[in-house]
């Protein structure tokens, strides 16, 4: 018995290569999910981590903080940065069309940067006026 294969079947395709490796648009879907998930983690640790040692320097200075800086320097930010990047990273398990992972991981990644944008203006403003004054 022999088993006969159209050409028309395999037309472009490696028959090494599984079905799954060739679907592109997937993965690049996954990627941008991925890459805000890593973005808003990296982003929690950092801002739970900068938090302290800014409020320590702008406590020992005396120095009057605008209302973003105070704003950034609560307890009550670290937290909703916290709280966003377990809920981004534990959304794949309850988000089972990746096309909406995409979405929303493009959303997660333009939110972040204006979140980094905020924080860099935030602090680094009066750690300019800090330094004139010093100097």
């Amino acid at each position: 018995m022999t088993i006969q294969h159209s050409d028309e079947d395999d037309h472009g395709r490696n028959p090494f290569q599984p079905p799954s490796a060739m679907d592109t648009g997937r993965q690049r879907r996954s990627m941008v999910y991925l890459f805000a998930c890593l973005l808003w983690c990296g982003l929690a640790i950092k801002i739970m981590v900068l938090r302290p040692i800014m409020r320590s320097i702008f406590e020992d200075f005396e120095v009057e903080l605008p209302g973003l800086t105070r704003w950034l320097l609560h307890p009550g930010f670290s937290a909703l940065v916290l709280f966003i990047a377990v809920g981004l990273v534990s959304a794949r398990l309850f988000l089972a069309a990746s096309e909406t992972r995409r979405r929303i991981g493009g959303y997660a990644v333009v939110l972040a940067l204006v979140l980094l944008g905020l924080v860099v203006i935030g602090f680094g403003l009066p750690l300019l006026s800090l330094m004139q004054a010093l100097s």
